[in-house]
């Protein structure tokens, strides 16, 4: 069924068509800050998401799983679109609990949304009540193009291929990653609102170690030396305590296959 969800009542429509649904997984927003003007940008993405969100509390939909994006966290764009300089977080590894300081019109509205769905979700609303998920995802690469680019990632240890720089922790999930992220969170047990980074371990070049990049470029921030021995930027252990989410490390995969190839 084709139709658009800043439609009132499309959402409705498609429940009706489906019968019962135990999950919506809303993955549609205007996708960043270069598609439209700000303003456009802010307006469609809350409107859409509240539509969305709407229909599954009236609905009786049991869960909602919501496609977040780091940008709620930190932006590498100004409100239009410049880009803007390096906000280091305040501490290391970035948690669930680490504060937000979207820079854009695209990262408000995701971080704006996970407001709502905490209200939404709250006890108040509805009986039986909401449950949602929000998802931060970073980069979402397809494996295909994974494939493509790796290998120009695997040679070269810096350059434009980091697209953000350390303003986004050279973060990328895998798009196969991402699904499987949304199909566990479509089952996982529990209440309310619950917000996850969903973020592949390692950066996205494989010369550059967890270690080496805190230290060359965030040494000064407060636990950083807890984000080396835990070897990531991003702490994703709540995704993998509550929905049994664990990020693969592709470029080390990646590394092992040719190196095994060059041995042949």
């Amino acid at each position: 069924m084709v139709g658009s969800l800043a439609e009132p009542f499309f959402v409705h429509r498609v429940l009706d068509r489906m019968g019962e649904t135990h999950a919506i997984v809303h993955l549609a927003n205007i996708p960043n800050v270069h598609h439209h003007e700000p303003e456009r940008i802010l307006r469609e993405n809350l409107s859409v998401n509240s539509l969305v969100a709407c229909a599954a509390l009236e609905r009786g939909v049991p869960r909602l799983v919501y496609a977040s994006s780091l940008q709620a966290h930190s932006s590498p764009h100004d409100y239009y679109g410049r880009s803007v300089p390096t906000r280091m977080p305040e501490a290391f590894p970035i948690d669930e609990h680490t504060a937000d300081h979207p820079e854009n019109s695209y990262g408000l509205s995701k971080l704006l949304s996970e407001a709502m769905l905490d209200r939404l979700c709250g006890p108040t609303f509805r009986d039986p009540p909401l449950s949602a998920a929000s998802l931060r995802f970073p980069w979402i690469m397809e494996d295909d193009r994974f494939r493509r680019h790796a290998p120009g990632w695997f040679e070269r240890s810096s350059g434009p291929h980091r697209l953000w720089g350390f303003g986004d922790g050279y973060a990328y999930v895998l798009a196969s990653d991402a699904a499987r992220a949304c199909a566990l969170a479509a089952e996982a047990e529990f209440d309310g609102h619950e917000l996850f980074w969903i973020v592949n371990p390692e950066p996205r070049s494989f010369h550059d170690s967890i270690a080496d990049l805190i230290r060359e470029h965030g040494a000064e921030v407060p636990g950083a030396e807890r984000a080396i021995e835990l070897g990531t930027i991003y702490d994703c252990s709540k995704a993998e305590r509550i929905l049994g989410w664990t990020g693969r490390t592709h470029f080390a995969d990646f590394a092992a296959a040719r190196a095994a190839e060059a041995s042949a």
